[in-house]
C-alpha cells in the first residue's frame, strides 16, 4: 500500500518487510484500526479476496486496504471511508478515473476500477518499483502529462489565449508509480476540468521541492526559464500541451497563487507548502520589478 519516495522512506519500509516475513510484528502491540467494520462492509464485494492489510488513512474515516487471493498474491487495493465527506470524495475520484483517466496517454495509465459503490472504491493492485530519486520527473512522463491537457481541452477555451483542461489536481512524487509497462497514477479524489495549462506538472515540482527539498529552490527558479532537468520537464509538458514555453512563468505564477488557496481551503497541510508558494510567489515579483 506505501510506497517510499525518500531513501529514509524506503530503507525503513525495505526493513520492516525483513521483520514481517520473519514473524517479527506479532511481538508488537494491536493496532487501533477496527478490521472488522471494514471488513463486513467490503466482504459482499471481495469475492474470493480477502483483506491481509489495512490502514488508516490521513483522513478521518477513511481506510485503505490490500487484497490478495488465497495463494497470497496481491489483487486489490480498497478504499472505504465511513463518513459522507469520505463517501463523497471516492465517488469523485471513481467518476474522475473514468472520465479523465481515460485521456491519459502511454506511458501514463489510470488504475482499473474493480468495483465502485457508497463508500467504497477496489482498484487494480499496482506493482511498483522503487525510485531512488522520486523527484526527478522523467521527461517522456512530463511530456505525456501535457497531451494529457490537451486532449481534454475545453472547446469554449481552445480558441483563448489560455486554454483550460483536465488535471489529475494531485500529481505529485508519491501519487505517480513506475511499473514494467509504464507509469501508474493514483489518488485521482482532486482532478478536475477547467484547469490552466502546466498545473499539474507544476504541483509536482513545488510539492516535491516543498516537502522532499528536490528540486532546490534555485534548480525550480532556473527550470522556469529553461535551464537544467526541470526546465527540459517544462519544455516537454508545453510540446505536448500546445502551449509556449515562453508562457511558463505567468501559468507558474497563477498555479502558485490558485494552488495555495485550494491548500488553505482544504484540511490542514504542513504550514511549509504554503510558505513555500508564498516565498516563490514574492521572487517572481522581485524578478518582474527588476525587468
Amino acid at each position: 500500500i506505501y510506497q517510499p519516495v525518500t531513501l529514509k522512506g524506503l530503507a525503513g519500509w525495505s526493513a520492516a518487510r525483513v521483520v514481517a516475513s520473519l514473524g517479527g510484528f506479532r511481538l508488537l502491540p494491536g493496532s487501533d484500526v477496527e478490521p472488522s467494520v471494514v471488513a463486513s462492509a467490503l466482504e459482499p464485494r471481495l469475492g474470493p479476496l480477502r483483506i491481509v492489510a489495512l490502514a488508516r488513512t490521513n483522513h478521518p474515516g477513511r481506510f485503505v486496504a490490500l487484497l490478495a487471493d488465497h495463494d497470497g498474491k496481491r489483487r486489490a487495493v480498497a478504499k472505504f471511508a465511513t463518513d459522507e465527506a469520505g463517501k463523497a470524495a471516492l465517488r469523485r475520484e471513481g467518476e474522475a478515473i473514468e472520465a479523465l483517466g481515460a485521456l491519459l496517454p502511454p506511458p501514463l495509465f489510470p488504475p482499473r476500477v474493480q468495483d465502485r459503490g457508497e463508500g467504497h472504491l477496489i482498484l487494480d493492485a499496482v506493482e511498483w518499483q522503487p525510485r531512488l530519486q522520486s523527484w526527478r520527473l522523467p521527461e517522456e512522463v512530463a511530456n505525456a502529462l501535457g497531451r494529457f491537457f490537451a486532449a481534454g481541452v475545453e472547446e469554449s477555451s481552445a480558441a483563448q489565449r489560455s486554454p483550460l483542461g483536465p488535471a489529475h489536481g494531485d500529481f505529485a512524487p508519491w501519487n505517480l508509480f513506475r511499473t514494467r509497462s509504464g507509469w501508474t497514477l493514483l489518488d485521482w479524489e482532486e482532478a478536475r476540468q477547467g484547469a490552466h495549462p502546466f498545473f499539474d506538472l507544476f504541483h509536482y515540482l513545488v510539492q516535491a521541492h516543498a516537502l522532499l527539498r528536490h528540486p532546490t529552490r534555485r534548480q525550480l527558479l532556473a527550470g522556469i526559464e529553461g535551464t537544467g532537468e526541470v526546465g527540459r520537464a517544462i519544455t516537454a509538458y508545453a510540446s505536448g500541451a500546445g502551449v509556449s514555453f515562453e508562457e511558463a512563468t505567468e501559468y507558474f505564477r497563477k498555479y502558485l497563487e490558485e494552488s495555495s488557496r485550494l491548500i488553505l481551503q482544504a484540511t490542514p497541510a504542513p504550514s511549509n507548502v504554503v510558505q513555500v508558494r508564498r516565498s516563490l510567489l514574492d521572487e517572481l515579483r522581485r524578478r518582474r520589478e527588476r525587468l
